[in-house]
């Protein structure tokens, strides 16, 4: 771990929490989906869309949603999100982890992994657990993949703008998921 990202800490989310992650997912989505998505999208209604998104899922929990956010001076800088047994055959979602940009590549997305699997492991013990990569994501498919993710292949994704964008399932077999330490 990196002695600058040492000092966050790793909690649950809460409702208080949902305009820093809605911020922090539209940063990355802007980063990192720009080859795939429409601009106009981007630029303005991502954020209308992934507010509506962390309001539904922090003010309505699902039973099965998990939601972990990294956070140190009251300032959430990376958050995860899973789903516990969601698909009957591929287990687990990790359906976001997003680390803020300038703190990429110090820890903090391998410490929020780890915690998530760590969530996925004990409660679903008995489950794989998948994400789906952007193929234009080459830097999250080496993440995953120095992690133990095995390519589970492709499908197109109906992005919210109406684009279809090719995506990579990574998965860990049912007790292989990255637990770390």
């Amino acid at each position: 771990m990196d002695k600058d990202t040492q000092d966050i800490r790793i909690r649950p989310a809460t409702f208080e929490d949902r305009e820093a992650i809605a911020q922090l997912h539209v940063a990355g989505w802007r980063t990192t989906y720009a080859p795939a998505l429409n601009p106009a999208y981007l630029q303005a209604d991502v954020v209308t869309d992934r507010r509506a998104t962390w309001n539904e899922r922090l003010s309505a929990p699902k039973p099965n949603q998990r939601v972990l956010v990294a956070c140190a001076g009251g300032d959430v800088l990376a958050f995860g999100c899973a789903f516990l047994g969601f698909d009957p055959e591929w287990g687990s979602i990790l359906d976001n982890l997003h680390v803020r940009r300038d703190l990429q590549g110090h820890g903090l997305g391998t410490r929020l992994l780890h915690e998530v699997a760590r969530i996925c492991a004990d409660e679903a013990p008995a489950l794989p657990m998948h994400l789906w990569v952007l193929h234009v994501n080459v830097s999250a498919q080496g993440f995953y993949q120095r992690h133990g993710a095995r390519n589970g292949g492709t499908i197109t994704w109906n992005a919210p703008e109406g684009s279809q964008v090719p995506v990579w399932r990574y998965y860990w077999p049912a007790g292989q998921l990255p637990l770390g330490d």
